[in-house]
């Protein structure tokens, strides 16, 4: 009864593939926390074979963080108007294709956003 007296509309329902693209992002979280646990970690290894061992592990979390990525790149260009709001929000000065991907993935209603 309310709804109609407002005339309030319905929120639209999520897009099927939004568990995944959140998943996706979390686990890119997870990857650049262990990245950077690493990097400090090697700042302090004095010893050649386990800087080494740490070097291979960061060269291992950068290609699975492009591998990511790469993903989840696919998938927001899957859909068109996802694909446009990428472009957009990615040519805003100072806001890069990581920024605009997590903006995307964390907050999908920003893309039915309308001026």
């Amino acid at each position: 009864m309310m709804g109609h007296v407002l005339t309030l509309e319905p929120d639209p329902v999520a897009a099927p593939d939004t568990h995944y693209l959140n998943e996706l992002q979390a686990a890119r979280r997870a990857l650049i926390k262990d990245r950077v646990r690493a990097r400090n970690h090697l700042s302090i290894q004095r010893e050649a074979m386990t800087r080494k061992l740490t070097q291979a592990r960061m060269a291992l979390l950068d290609e699975q963080i492009a591998e990511i990525d790469d993903a989840l790149d696919a998938q927001l260009k899957q859909c068109a108007q996802r694909a446009q709001a990428l472009a957009c929000i990615s040519s805003i000065k100072g806001i890069g294709v990581v920024s605009a991907r997590a903006i995307l993935t964390e907050m999908p209603e920003i893309d039915t956003l309308t001026a």
